[in-house]
């Protein structure tokens, strides 16, 4: 008798259990809706204010020693920088404190020539939300190769093979994890493996903002990445091992209409 109680209140609690857990095709058909809802974010244009104390550090330092290369050195301090975002393009601004507005303005346009097409634009336009936009692109165009790993009432996470792909010199990519929260509707984490063992994350959070068009889209409100990948200066620039971002208000820009088909 206590042998058939033990078996039939096993049997109840795998069967109160289960139907808590989507199956693998309910997961990717959740995990499909969500990169479609994030990567319209990246249709649009957009401008998001971002403050990072490793990144502010970084741009006061890379300012300094390249000002100081030419005999005229620039101790500056930075209060945040603006990602831009195009669909064709993105692009970083900026932005000082503790100077006077016409001072600030100048010293800004100064500041911001000096990094526009350097390896400190590169990287900070990498860290700020380039790498986390090339990641979603990546797992939605191999979402049928993905593998589910692990799958909760909470999160689903997947893994993509990167197809020894070079994202830079050393860097062979070998696999690339993410994982879906149900809650959220969106990517919280993906994670960069490479062929030599280093590893790059980002964790992100989101705040829900409306589109012009209509509808909202998750915008991030802030992320931490972690990496031991880029040791070495990347175009002579030093990424930190880890890099804390808070995003401020998303503001759209209505893009123009296309041109009319000739």
């Amino acid at each position: 008798m206590r042998r058939y109680l033990t078996t039939a209140a096993v049997s109840m609690l795998v069967a109160a259990a289960w139907p808590c857990h989507a199956d693998e095709a309910t997961a990717r058909r959740e995990l499909a809706a969500s990169l479609s809802r994030q990567e319209a974010l990246f249709r649009q244009s957009f401008s998001l204010p971002v403050t990072s104390p490793e990144v502010n550090a970084l741009l006061s330092a890379e300012i300094a020693r390249n000002t100081q290369a030419i005999g005229m050195p620039m101790q500056l301090t930075i209060s945040h920088f603006t990602y831009d975002h195009a669909p064709a393009q993105s692009r970083i601004a900026l932005h000082l404190a503790n100077l006077a507005p016409a001072q600030a303005e100048f010293m800004e346009r100064q500041a911001n020539q000096m990094i526009q097409g350097s390896g400190i634009d590169d990287a900070l336009k990498l860290v700020a939300l380039d790498a986390f936009k090339e990641g979603l692109a990546f797992l939605s165009a191999r979402q049928g190769a993905s593998q589910l790993r692990n799958e909760t009432p909470a999160v689903a996470d997947f893994s993509v093979d990167g197809g020894q792909q070079e994202l830079m010199p050393g860097l062979t990519l070998s696999e690339v994890w993410f994982r879906f929260e149900r809650q959220v509707k969106a990517i919280t984490a993906i994670q960069f493996r490479f062929s030599n063992g280093r590893k790059l994350m980002a964790r992100m959070r989101y705040t829900e903002a409306a589109l012009p068009g209509g509808g909202t889209v998750p915008v991030p409100a802030a992320a931490e990445i972690t990496q031991d990948a880029m040791t070495a200066p990347q175009d002579g620039v030093t990424i930190p091992p880890k890099v804390t971002l808070r995003y401020g208000t998303c503001t759209f820009r209505r893009m123009p209409p296309a041109a009319p088909a000739p």
